[in-house]
């Protein structure tokens, strides 16, 4: 029979009996295509999965930029200002500015030195050097001379440009003075002025050798001047303190810009609903993310499930979600759960001597003593998310104590700040020692116990340092130790340097103390994040890689082994199909000359039939 091939494959008519050839080879096919299709099931699977975890790695990444964007003491703590005459000045607060009230006198403001020269000319494009030669021009500013030549047919703008754009530095430092043109009466007034303010900007005309036929009178002078200022009192009346910008920086935390003559009053408070709203953020950001990974890994057992053999995925067999199980999602929840319930590094409980008064610790040093945490009841809308107790049960010396959020941000708000955003912030608990510095990058944050010895001269004993367990080195010069990394096993207090205060002789009895440096629950989280979760995998041999992103790369390989797989599948069916179809092409052949042999017989018999009748 005739075979006809169309793009590749055989078509095989069927025979002339009517079985059809074709429709057979594609049942076959179909049973073929089990393992085909069964890949294309795991692929799809295995795609969910990885969409799953691109999902989680942006959620976490925009986790990540939140907590970033409140992780600053001085932001995550806010002021309220007012003025009792806020004509007088603007003020600016950080968050360390004292909740207090400043008085503010302001006698005169700071003000530029001027010095014009009207120029009778209608216009500025016209020369103000009609002669041929060169004009020389000469001023002083702050005592220091400076001149330069007007060359000839130079325009007023010009001069303006060589003030500006040439000559206003020499050897890359500003003069601090620059020139405009003003319109004066159909003339134009050149106006020289100290970009500065204050009694030290005084501009002064040497020499300015400008034809009288285009000049129209002489240089006018206005002399810059000081500010004087009278900040709490001080100094005391009739005095003022002089200083030469309309900025002033004498309270800490605020910076005060001078807008006009007066007096004012500056009361600084503290901003409890932008405290409030800033642990929100962090909550709101928190539950998000739990949601999340709730949904991906949450047991529906509601939820109806098919068996295998009719599944069309192996999520429709079972009543958990699509990463239920899935260890890198286990482990991201259970060190997000134990990071945020648990005391930040280097924080301390807070401990009361028998008056109930603080001897050391933090006020605050964990979430729960702001009345946050965990919703673990079953069943609960907010079941596994961050919610706020409406009391906070605060203990003090051994009685407990009800308090509201709004009381917790009353006793100690910059402790709060602390907990939340502290970043290598250190605390000394003894008088033997204090801080003096730190590596940044090698000392991490926690609580380092510190001792040594000193000898009958005064002199710390060499190998009786030691700082968080390990010998700390000495240096006599400064009276300091510090804790060296690369001498000995990497240590957390690493880089750590501290000033020695007691140096009684110890007599066998080291002096000791404690040291911590607090790193707050947000830049503990961020790290936790950006590092052990998000770090990508960069390819380099012994790097460390993020929980996610190697879940994404494993993820990402296996659907390529699939890919491969899938690909080898589908070239071996097109071989079985071609090699079926010659085979029933053969058959079909094969058939046909039975056929016709079937129909020759038939026709000799008929033959013989018909002579015997005869």
């Amino acid at each position: 029979m005739a075979v006809s091939y169309t793009s590749g494959s055989i078509k095989v008519p069927g025979l002339g009996n009517g079985t059809d050839f074709s429709t057979m080879i594609d049942q076959l096919e179909r049973i073929e295509m089990s393992h085909a299709l069964q890949l294309n099931s795991w692929k799809k699977d295995w795609q969910t999965r990885l969409d799953a975890f691109d999902t989680v790695s942006k959620a976490l990444a925009d986790y990540s930029k939140t907590l970033k964007s409140i992780n600053k003491e001085e932001t995550f703590l806010a002021k309220t200002l007012t003025l009792s005459n806020e004509k007088v000045c603007t003020v600016k607060a950080l968050g360390t500015a004292d909740n207090a009230t400043h008085s503010l006198d302001v006698k005169q403001l700071a003000s530029n030195s001027y010095a014009n020269l009207v120029f009778d000319v209608a216009n500025k494009t016209d020369s103000i050097n009609p002669t041929s030669s060169m004009m020389n021009f000469s001023f002083t500013l702050d005592g220091t001379a400076y001149n330069f030549d007007v060359p000839p047919n130079t325009t007023l703008e010009g001069l303006k440009n060589m003030v500006n754009q040439k000559y206003a530095k020499i050897s890359g430092q500003s003069l601090g003075m620059k020139a405009s043109i003003i319109e004066a009466g159909g003339k134009q007034m050149l106006q020289l002025y100290s970009t500065e303010t204050g009694s030290n900007t005084q501009i002064s005309i040497v020499s300015a050798g400008f034809d009288p036929s285009v000049t129209s009178g002489s240089w006018t002078y206005q002399n810059g001047q000081n500010a004087m200022v009278r900040v709490n009192g001080f100094p005391a009346d009739p005095d003022y303190r002089e200083i030469t910008k309309n900025t002033v920086a004498d309270i800490s935390g605020l910076t005060i810009n001078l807008q006009s003559v007066g007096q004012t009053t500056i009361t600084v408070g503290l901003d409890k609903a932008h405290i409030k709203e800033s642990i929100n953020k962090f909550v709101d950001a928190t539950n998000a993310v739990r949601t999340l990974l709730y949904d991906y890994t949450r047991v529906d057992n509601n939820k109806t499930t098919v068996a295998s053999d009719y599944a069309d995925s192996q999520f429709d067999t079972q009543k958990g979600g699509v990463l239920t199980g899935n260890y890198g999602i286990q482990l991201v929840m259970s060190k997000m759960k134990t990071s945020i319930l648990s005391k930040p590094m280097g924080f301390s409980y807070l401990e009361r001597d028998a008056n109930n008064t603080p001897i050391s610790g933090d006020t605050f040093a964990a979430l729960s003593h702001l009345g946050i945490k965990t919703d673990d009841v079953q069943g609960s809308a907010t079941y596994g998310l961050l919610i706020f107790e409406d009391n906070i049960q605060y203990v003090l010396e051994g009685k407990t104590t009800l308090i509201t959020l709004d009381d917790a941000i009353d006793m100690d708000p910059e402790g709060i700040a602390e907990l939340f955003a502290a970043k290598n912030k250190p605390e000394v608990d003894s008088n033997n020692f204090g801080f003096a510095s730190m590596v940044q990058g090698q000392c991490k944050g926690g609580e380092f116990d510190v001792k040594y010895e000193v000898a009958a001269d005064g002199k710390v004993i060499d190998g009786t340092v030691f700082i968080n367990g390990k010998a700390a080195k000495y240096y006599p010069d400064t009276n300091q130790i510090m804790l060296i990394r690369g001498e000995g096993a990497d240590n957390d207090a690493d880089g750590i340097l501290l000033d020695i205060y007691n140096n009684t002789p110890t007599n066998g009895v080291p002096h000791t103390g404690k040291v911590r440096i607090k790193q707050g629950l947000l830049n503990e989280l961020t790290n936790m994040v950006d590092v052990d979760f998000l770090d990508p995998d960069s390819g380099e041999k012994d790097k460390v890689k993020g929980t996610i992103s190697v879940l994404q790369s494993q993820y990402k390989k296996i659907i390529s082994n699939i890919n491969a797989k899938i690909a080898r599948e589908d070239e071996r069916l097109i071989v079985w199909r071609r090699r079926m179809e010659d085979r029933f092409s053969r058959l079909e052949t094969t058939l046909k000359t039975y056929e016709g042999l079937q129909a020759m017989v038939e026709s000799q018999v008929n033959s013989l039939s018909s002579a015997s009748k005869k």
